[in-house]
């Protein structure tokens, strides 16, 4: 029998804060960014600023961690206010305050999978149309996404700068 909370826990533990294939995980990432740059948005990403994207993540682990504890009615409809906060950090204090819920939110995942019973991945996720195993892939890819999305705009504020090849 295949293993399905091993493999991920591994997958959300890696691309999360330890070393995935692709390069440096989500809160190696974060932790490099200063309060000042997390509110800028470039011109080409509306009101994305690093800030609202973390915020957006936190919104779908609430959501995933709603549903480990069996929320049947809890839902988030895309591209509301609920799936995209308005968030703006005016200090380095909110600014780890945000990054200690995000971190917050992963432990609970990981705390709340690691005491679902191996059977259960394969089932339907509480009120969805989707399995277990759908779902907590899902949230590692969205981090992994907008990981992307992060980096993209930290070079887009120049600051990081392009290595040229």
């Amino acid at each position: 029998m295949i293993d399905y909370k091993r493999a991920l826990l591994s997958r959300i533990k890696n691309a999360f804060s330890l070393q995935p294939w692709y390069g440096v995980s989500v809160m190696k990432t974060l932790n490099a960014i200063s309060y000042q740059n997390v509110n800028k948005c470039p011109d080409t990403l509306e009101r994305k600023s690093i800030a609202n994207l973390i915020a957006h993540m936190i919104v779908w682990k609430e959501f995933i961690i709603r549903k480990l504890d069996n929320d049947h009615d809890f839902d988030i409809a895309l591209s509301s206010n609920k799936d995209w906060p308005e968030t703006y950090i005016s200090d380095d204090i909110e600014w780890k305050k945000l990054l200690s819920r995000l971190e917050n939110c992963h432990q609970n995942i990981l705390s709340r999978i690691e005491a679902k019973p191996e059977p259960e991945f394969l089932e339907n996720v509480p009120g969805k149309n989707y399995k277990w195993m759908f779902a907590i892939d899902g949230v590692i890819q969205h981090d992994i996404y907008h990981l992307g999305q992060i980096n993209l705009v930290k070079k887009l504020l120049g600051s990081e700068r392009c290595t040229p090849i």
